[in-house]
């Protein structure tokens, strides 16, 4: 019998996830339930699961699978759900809606303040429970999570239709996260609602709406960049609130750096000085003299997968530029100079709590700021040829990805300076790699074709 190497008990002890160490199903991971008439294990491989998280999210399709073929040959077609309900009924506990969403978000913050997610994360998590789900279940409703039933959820997509189609399949993923490792755990819902594929909508998605962070062409790029360096960012030069002029001197190197890196928003608001390096790597011009030719080498933790990584840019007379302008603007109106320590884009307003200043401005600020710029340009931009969607903050992520590959950067190296996985940053690559060799392709033959190579010479 193969080893084990990890065993998890699941579904509130139903059955076990286990990993062997040995034999042909080394690495792999099963679902394995006792049945004790029987006196024996039925187990069954989670297809494609590598990893303990990946094992726990397709644990439930293949649990539902077990129980089926132990339950087949005693219950009658269709009845199997109606006496599992019966038996487990007087077992499912009672939770107000509200304190179970409540509780729930309780444990994603000690989550967070463990390093275990994000604290983006939680808030995001909470702006949709809060604002969402409960007004949803409360309008069916559903004030107690022993009302949840197998058709509580049918018209979930119905009531979110006017976000994404990869916006209601992300809410769909987090609604059973949520069910199966707070309610189920709790016994405050049937685990045999999660074993039915039909308990919570699928969110069919298309490659087109994956493209909800396009790409900002180099026309509309250079027309955003122009406009917000000179005609909105002078309109508040001499206003009274200097604090207006900051900001959007903030924002144009922002904008500039963001889209020279590739890094994504969360990245770049929490970045600091020390992670920035100026090199020197010099060039040679055509008289056969040195000149100076400064790179900015940028070294970052990607926030969602977690991997470190260092980035070129040709950032480095900008960051200078930068810099300067905020030591000049500290001095000037008596405040703390930056430190290596420092947000790079930080806010060096004091405010109470935090009389010493620089702290991070809030992801929110930037965005606001960006549906201004586009809203005032909205009649002039002509968007990407691919999306519908309108350019976001991620845009300036996805243009430094495209600009890449358009350029010809190996898609290896595009993906490691990304911090992106190597399959999505193939998908762009095929994508764009018919525009890119478009010459090459239609270009007519004329005549048959010719070189003038010379004769090569062995040397020895």
């Amino acid at each position: 019998m193969p080893k084990v190497t990890q065993k998890h008990d699941v579904l509130n002890g139903a059955g076990s996830l286990v990993q062997y160490g040995s034999g042909t199903s080394s690495g792999k991971w099963f679902f394995r339930q006792w049945i004790k008439s029987e006196k024996r294990y039925i187990q069954r491989q989670i297809p494609g699961a590598k990893t303990l998280d990946e094992a726990m999210s397709g644990v439930l399709d293949v649990a539902f699978e077990v129980k089926n073929e132990i339950e087949q040959p005693n219950l009658q077609a269709g009845s199997s759900s109606r006496r599992a309900r019966t038996k487990n009924k007087d077992k499912v506990k009672r939770e107000a809606i509200d304190t179970a969403i409540g509780n729930f978000l309780a444990v994603q913050l000690d989550r967070a303040e463990a390093g275990l997610i994000e604290f983006e994360t939680v808030r995001n998590r909470s702006n949709l429970f809060t604002n969402y789900v409960l007004p949803y279940l409360n309008g069916k409703g559903i004030y107690c999570t022993d009302s949840i039933d197998l058709t509580t959820f049918d018209d979930y997509l119905v009531y979110r239709a006017e976000t994404t189609p990869l916006q209601r399949q992300q809410e769909v993923k987090l609604i059973k996260y949520w069910c199966r490792s707070y309610l189920v755990k709790r016994g405050l819902i049937n685990p045999i609602l999660l074993f039915d594929k039909s308990f919570l909508p699928k969110q069919k998605v298309t490659e087109s709406d994956r493209l909800k962070n396009p790409a900002i062409p180099a026309e509309d790029w250079k027309m955003i960049v122009d406009y917000v360096r000179d005609e909105w960012r002078h309109k508040v030069k001499d206003n009274f609130n200097q604090r207006y002029w900051y900001w959007r001197n903030l924002f144009w190197h922002y904008l500039l750096f963001s889209i020279n890196t590739g890094m994504s928003p969360e990245e770049v608001v929490r970045m600091k000085w020390k992670q920035i390096e100026l090199v020197d790597e010099g060039r040679i011009d055509s008289k056969g003299d040195r000149q100076v030719w400064e790179v900015a080498y940028v070294s970052t933790i990607r926030s969602k997968t977690k991997a470190p990584r260092e980035i070129p840019c040709n950032q480095a007379r900008e960051l200078r530029r930068w810099k300067d302008f905020v030591a000049d603007y500290c001095i000037s109106h008596k405040l703390p100079l930056p430190t290596k320590d420092t947000p790079v884009f930080g806010n060096p307003f004091p405010r109470s709590g935090s009389p010493e200043g620089w702290r991070p401005y809030h992801r929110t600020s930037f965005s606001g700021t960006w549906r201004e710029i586009r809203a005032s340009l909205k009649d002039k931009l002509n968007g990407h040829r691919y999306s519908p969607h309108p350019f976001t903050l991620y845009s300036l992520r996805s243009s430094f990805i495209e600009n890449h590959l358009l350029k010809g950067t190996p898609v290896i190296e595009v993906a490691r300076m990304a911090g992106h996985n190597i399959q999505e940053t193939q998908r762009s690559y095929e994508r764009l790699d018919l525009r890119r060799r478009g010459m090459e392709i239609t270009a007519p033959k004329f005549g048959s074709s010719r070189t003038n190579k010379k004769t090569s010479e062995q040397l020895f």
